[in-house]
């Protein structure tokens, strides 16, 4: 995980926990360290309101914002049937003291795309309008 954070590509990390409820662990990471890391690099880390996977939980959520990580919550969806699961995301989100200002895809698209870790040799250009 911490090489997948590392590499100058990476701009989100989907799925952080690997656990599927009721069928799979998580994986046995040290989180802080994940989370530090995520810091360190500004890489994001996704929140999947799927009901199989609910990964990142709550607690989890407040280390994002307490270390600066943003997130992105996503549904996982392979259905428009599935989108709205994404108030399951949100639920966890606030429980994990989450604003909309720590929630990259609360943005609009430029300036979502502004925020995401730049890519090697990319340069960062400035949104008209955007403050920080």
């Amino acid at each position: 995980m911490l090489a997948a954070i590392e590499n100058p590509y990476t701009q989100i990390i989907g799925h952080p926990t690997g656990r599927l409820l009721l069928r799979r662990d998580p994986f046995p990471y040290d989180m802080e360290k994940v989370l530090d890391a995520c810091a360190k690099h500004g890489v994001a880390m996704e929140c999947n309101s799927y009901p199989d996977r609910l990964d990142l939980k709550d607690l989890h959520l407040r280390m994002c914002k307490d270390r600066g990580v943003k997130v992105v919550i996503s549904t996982d969806s392979h259905t428009t049937s599935n989108l709205s699961f994404i108030e399951y995301g949100v639920t966890t989100a606030r429980r994990g003291w989450l604003s909309k200002a720590d929630v990259l895809n609360t943005l609009g698209p430029e300036e979502f795309l502004q925020a995401l870790r730049p890519k090697p040799g990319a340069a960062k250009t400035k949104t008209a309008g955007r403050s920080k």
